[in-house]
């Protein structure tokens, strides 16, 4: 089962909702206040911007840590770090933030005093999950174990903090580790603690609804229903529309488990349409929630609309992609402008403390020059390698998604074993040949230098190739193949390998049934106005005259007919001694 969301976050300092006169008071006091006060006014600026200006927060959380630096208070300094490391993790640096986050701890820890443990609790806290998005599933472990060690329950607060850790544990044994009773255990405990403290009635549903789903992954049906129902008990004017979306979803979830699709149907609906009035759908909660969807729809039989949701998640799991990379990059930028701006703040004072040795301060100009290009240069190196790691990371998913596709192709072919009737055999079949076509763009995209993008020529011989040594025609039949050689993106690439695989492989399967010598003709061809033109014709025995694409109730020809408006083309099928596809898009 995927996980809808993950409610417990980083722990970062409460500084909620504050007016625009509040930030530029802010500002004043950072700009102009005495030293301590303005490492403190940066401290709660990172905090103000940190909700939706990820590069301002970084930027404040920056200052802080250089004053205090110069200032030498090392508990400001600590505190500087805390949330530089918050927000190096906000915008997907998160090696800095781990360096960050342990150089807080170090400065804490020589501190050495009572009143700083929450703070140390709160950074192991934040280091746990920084790995857990690296996906290093083993650290993060003892870091919780670290920071639940260090809190000493004495009073209110800290009872509060303790309650947070046990949650922090609990999720992450229910989502990242086989330890599903580990998990069920802490979360357990959080609830216990929590309610003997004056905590919200949202912070409860969101505690009940996380451990509900935790019992269910552990099988335990009624232990689930039992969490659920005690927040539908609750005030519901008080509960979020998330919190009560997730209770929705876990039901859903619930109702496949035992075989209630069409249940389950309505309910994960219901959330994605609640998911994509919101712009959940597009985040890695709401990607995977069309997972999901697409997996209920096909358990309940509504191939169409699984198909239509598929359609949209490959949509947004390409949009999601291309984001992340766009934020990596612009937080590498923003690295790269703070530091060259703040270098050229340097130079300015030098060369104005030395105005009256022009001598020298030319040395120091064309010194500082120096050491800017090659600074510059060493950033420029950086970037590419982060740059590099990106492609690579790119091309390492579209050799996981091509090996997936196989998988699923063995799968279907070990299930159509058992399989006694004729016609389910054939319609897996024809599904296994369909994922093969787009396993093949994945493995040209990983195969080749350019990730985003698909040589059409080379990728439509070698799935004709296939399709012809498949039905046994890679000797029998005479293929005349005319490709024009250049590359389209994945966007189109697929569609089109989807459409030349269903025509192609219906040419074999049906159209030589009495034809001595068979011939099958490609063309992919580019006219004076810059549409492309694709005409798939065999010397076949063609289709009735009274044929009409838009009511045919072959499953394939109405795949074909929706994958060419897709990449908004024109189809037409005639009879030309035998049968012709001509697609213009």
């Amino acid at each position: 089962m995927r996980q809808l969301l993950l409610i417990t976050t980083l722990t970062i300092p409460s500084f909620f909702a504050k007016a625009e006169n509040v930030k530029d008071s802010l500002l004043r006091i950072a700009q102009t206040g005495e030293i301590q006060d303005r490492i403190t006014a940066y401290i709660d600026l990172t905090d103000f911007f940190g909700y939706n200006r990820s590069d301002s927060a970084l930027w404040a959380s920056k200052q802080a840590v250089k004053l205090a630096s110069e200032y030498g208070d090392l508990e400001l300094l600590a505190q500087s770090y805390k949330v530089l490391g918050i927000y190096y993790g906000d915008v997907g640096l998160y090696e800095q933030a781990i360096s960050a986050t342990y150089q807080s701890i170090d400065l804490f820890d020589s501190i050495n005093s009572e009143t700083l443990q929450e703070d140390i609790s709160g950074s192991y806290h934040n280091l746990a999950w920084y790995f857990v998005y690296m996906e290093d599933f083993e650290r993060p472990l003892d870091l919780f174990h670290k920071a639940m060690k260090i809190i000493k329950v004495a009073d209110e607060a800290d009872s509060i903090n303790f309650a947070v850790s046990l949650h922090a544990l609990g999720s992450y044994h229910y989502l990242y580790t086989d330890n599903k009773d580990s998990g069920i255990y802490y979360l357990e405990q959080a609830i216990a603690w929590r309610k003997n403290l004056p905590v919200t009635t949202e912070e409860m549903g969101q505690t009940y609804v996380e451990l509900a789903q935790a019992y269910l992954e552990n099988g335990d049906f009624k232990n689930c229903q039992s969490k659920l129902e005690i927040i539908k008990n609750m005030d519901q004017d008080v509960i979020s529309d998330y919190v009560k979306n997730y209770v929705l979803f876990v039901e859903g979830v619930k109702a496949s488990y035992v075989g209630n699709h069409k249940m389950a149907l309505e309910l994960c609906q219901q959330v994605y349409q609640w998911g994509d009035s919101t712009e959940l759908l597009r985040s890695s909660v709401g990607i995977n929630l069309m997972r999901y969807l697409v997996d209920v729809c096909e358990n309940a039989g509504a191939y169409h609309l699984a198909f239509n949701y598929l359609e949209e998640l490959r949509e947004i799991e390409q949009q999601t992609i291309y984001k992340d990379r766009q934020r990596t990059t612009k937080a590498l930028e923003f690295e790269f402008e703070t530091a060259r701006k703040e270098q050229q703040i340097d130079t300015q004072k030098k060369q104005l403390s030395q105005s009256k040795i022009i001598l020298w301060i030319i040395g120091i100009g064309l010194l500082i020059v120096s050491i800017l290009l090659i600074w510059v240069y060493k950033v420029y190196q950086q970037i590419k390698v982060k740059n590099q790691k990106i492609e690579n990371l790119m091309r390492e998913l579209h050799h996981r998604v091509k090996n997936n596709l196989q998988v699923i192709s063995s799968l279907l072919g070990l299930q159509s074993m058992k399989m006694n009737n004729a016609e389910a055999q054939k319609m897996v079949a024809e599904g296994k040949e369909r994922i093969r076509a787009m396993a093949l763009i994945h493995q040209k995209l990983y195969q080749q230098e350019e990730v985003s993008s698909v040589n059409i020529k080379e990728y439509i011989e070698n799935l004709v190739n296939e399709l012809s040594q498949s039905y046994g025609f890679n000797e029998k039949a005479e293929i005349r193949l005319d490709l024009i050689n250049i590359s389209m993106d994945a966007d189109t690439s697929l569609p089109l390998g989807l459409i030349v695989n269903e025509v192609v492989s219906n040419a074999f399967k049906y159209a030589f049934a009495d034809i001595e010598k068979p011939i099958l003709e490609l063309k992919l061809l580019q006219d004076s106005t810059g549409k492309y033109n694709l005409s798939i014709k065999d010397n076949g025995i063609g289709l009735p005259q009274s044929f009409n694409l838009e009511e045919a109730q072959s499953f394939g020809l109405r795949l074909v007919n929706i994958l060419s408006r897709q990449i908004k083309g024109q189809l037409e099928i005639k009879n030309n001694n035998g049968l012709e596809y001509q697609l213009t898009f």
